[in-house]
């Protein structure tokens, strides 16, 4: 059964049939209709399911597309009766969204970048790949001391960003998370500036335990001969 599941092109049709499936039961006379797929799309990927490269994509693109068409004249028609309201609305809208994710933040404890990427919408759930062996390359280690030496299973992204912040001495406003599947190794980049005042890269491996650390035109004072500007 797993191995039929790890085959992406069986998992986009079952993700149509049973979305569809799922559209076409009605309560009441309520039914989800083609909506049906979108949730068993976050289903399947909230298990790890993988479709095709580039689906995503052109759905993303189709289901704009189909949008566009189905309400584009009334769009403007009213834009143009009730511009001014909409645009109040949605400025309180981003106003309040902004001051709950603060309150929050506050009273949660989140990290602030970590939040500030979550109401930007960054996906920082999701890991980029990249290759562990490239990075040693190309990369300089700073030679210091690690703060992760002991074991605590890392398995998503979220746990990945916890662990290696624990190793990042620079201030930043953007995570971006990376693995490896091969080599069982997480990448997490530390911006500051966006990264054009320098970064930081953390590498661990799947028991948590720091591998390597590096970065590129930081500010930190103690690295400025280590590490080359971006």
């Amino acid at each position: 059964m797993s191995h039929i599941l790890s085959n992406p092109t069986f998992v986009l049709f079952a993700i149509l049939f049973f979305g569809m499936a799922l559209g076409n039961i009605s309560l009441k006379g309520v039914a989800l209709g083609s909506s049906g797929v979108l949730f068993v799309a976050l289903a399947a990927g909230h298990f790890g399911l993988k479709v095709p490269d580039g689906v995503t994509g052109i759905g993303t693109a189709l289901f704009v597309y189909c949008v566009g068409l189905g309400v584009g004249n009334r769009f403007f028609a009213s834009l143009r009766s009730k511009g001014s309201a909409l645009v109040v609305l949605a400025i309180v809208i981003s106003v309040c969204g902004a001051a709950t994710a603060c309150i929050l933040c506050s009273l949660c404890g989140v990290d602030p970048a970590l939040a500030a990427a979550k109401f930007a919408e960054q996906d920082v759930n999701v890991a980029r790949p990249f290759s562990w062996e490239e990075e040693q390359q190309k990369r300089k280690a700073l030679d210091v001391e690690f703060v992760n030496v002991t074991a605590l299973p890392v398995g998503n992204a979220t746990e990945a960003i916890a662990r290696a912040t624990a190793e990042c001495v620079v201030e930043y406003d953007k995570i971006i998370v990376y693995r490896d599947e091969e080599a069982g190794i997480w990448k997490v980049e530390f911006q500051d500036g966006y990264g054009y005042r320098g970064y930081q890269f953390v590498y661990l491996d799947d028991n948590g335990i720091t591998q390597m650390i590096s970065g590129a035109g930081s500010k930190v004072e103690a690295w400025k001969d280590q590490f080359p500007d971006p």
